[in-house]
């Protein structure tokens, strides 16, 4: 592993007058780190404030425990993110074989 720790929390927080109870995963270096996730995704989705939320349970999870599939998805043997500033699209179709495909930068 990279160093990057699964975390899950169990979390209650108060949304204009329901009581709220949910599960959540983030990928963070640290436990700081990802209570830090969790407020700033409450804040810009449900626009909960810092001080409505209740953190009932937080750990660290392993990877083959994990339920949410956008944290799954990082878990993958052999990822390999592209390069984010490269220009994929070729310019006309003369000039499409001289530009690098995504599966062979993965090999690299």
């Amino acid at each position: 592993s990279s160093g990057i720790n699964a975390e899950y929390g169990e979390v209650r927080y108060t949304h204009k007058t329901k009581i709220v109870e949910s599960y959540r995963e983030y990928r963070a270096l640290s436990s700081p780190e990802a209570v830090q996730e969790l407020y700033d995704e409450l804040k810009s989705r449900h626009n909960v404030k810092k001080e409505l939320v209740q953190i009932m349970e937080m750990k660290e999870v392993e990877d083959k425990d994990l339920v949410k599939e956008k944290v799954k998805r990082f878990t993958e043997e052999g990822l390999a993110f592209a390069h984010p500033f490269m220009n994929r699209r070729p310019i006309n179709r003369k000039l499409k074989e001289k530009y690098v495909k995504l599966e062979t930068m993965a090999d690299d």
